[in-house]
């Protein structure tokens, strides 16, 4: 297992130098697109005021200015994306790549790959939210970890939703289900049924009444509310399953510790589903995980060591999942 001290190390000796041509590479992206965006808000500010001043007068004129602005916008986002995606691919194939590697050399890391749809409804959290709707996905990675298949990305999953506005017309509007990591660990063993853990938010703020709630939902469609033996866990998560045995032996006492540290140091909450062998993982991450700064500085240790911090995370759940040799023996 990688350590902080090791991957200082590799930041001191091998990244911080990419990170600073990188940065220069930054700077001269940054200067060649202010002149592009103070002419852009000059432009948009001279065309609002031919709109204003003409006011109804002549309708073809104005539609003539309004889709001149959109063309102005359209052009700004083009040449920002002309400049800015050679850069941040070549980061993510230098920087991120070698973080990737740095964790283990059986990982490949693919930018433009994703974890697929069918395969986060595999893992049954999608039925604690909404359908998705809509999937995106990218900076995925893979490979094996000792004898265990592991793979993930970034993804975003959303629903849709539609109204009927005041004027009569049909709007569509796209709602947020879950934007962040998520992992997929194959132990290829026997292990049937599921068990999935999710934040506990009745209990914690509802106490008594709260874990009512839960064990009658769980009644109704999601299997059983397994009650562990630690309390602490049991203050941050709530657990279903199809077998009460089997999911205690899932969540050993090392793993349930190991979650509990990373929710409380990066202070995310974490989804889990056990389904027939694979152990599936949700981190929310609001911002684009790996994506590198345009507007402000490169040269940042922690953006760095982040990155790390996740990509760490899947080693430690393979190694102390197969510490419990004992989960993959129960049938």
């Amino acid at each position: 297992m990688a350590t902080q001290e090791e991957f200082e190390a590799l930041y001191e000796t091998s990244l911080k130098p990419k990170l600073v041509e990188f940065e220069d590479q930054r700077k001269g992206i940054v200067r060649k697109l202010k002149p592009v965006f103070i002419g852009y808000f000059f432009l948009m500010a001279l065309l609002l005021m031919m709109i204003f001043m003409i006011a109804t007068e002549n309708f073809w004129l104005i539609i003539i200015f309004i889709v001149g602005m959109i063309a102005l916008t359209g052009g700004v986002i083009y040449l920002y994306y002309q400049w800015v995606s050679p850069y941040t691919e070549n980061f993510k194939k230098e920087v991120v790549g070698r973080i990737v590697t740095f964790i283990d050399e059986n990982l490949i890391y693919e930018p433009e790959k994703e974890i697929t749809l069918g395969e986060f409804r595999t893992s049954l959290l999608e039925n604690f939210w909404h359908s998705v709707d809509r999937w995106e996905g990218e900076d995925y990675v893979e490979g094996m970890l000792g004898k265990t298949s592991v793979k993930f990305s970034e993804v975003h999953a959303a629903y849709r939703t539609t109204h009927v506005n005041k004027d009569g017309r049909t709007e569509t509007r796209y709602h947020d289900i879950f934007k962040g990591l998520f992992f997929i660990f194959d132990f290829n063993k026997d292990f049937k049924g599921f068990t999935v853990v999710l934040p506990d938010y009745a209990e914690k703020h509802l106490g008594r009444f709260g874990k009512m709630l839960q064990s009658w939902k769980a009644k109704v469609s999601l299997g059983e509310l397994v009650e562990l033996a630690d309390p602490e866990f049991e203050r941050e998560f709530v657990v279903y399953s199809d077998d009460q045995i089997t999911a205690r032996y899932v969540l050993s006492t090392s793993l349930m510790r190991r979650l509990l540290e990373f929710r409380h140091q990066l202070e995310k909450q974490i989804y889990l589903s056990f389904v027939d062998g694979k152990l599936y993982l949700g981190i929310p991450v609001r911002k684009d995980l790996f994506e590198p700064t345009v507007f402000e500085t490169l040269l940042d240790y922690k953006l760095l060591y982040e990155f790390f911090e996740y990509l760490q995370l899947s080693k430690d759940i393979v190694e102390d999942l197969n510490l419990n040799t004992r989960i993959w023996s129960k049938n």
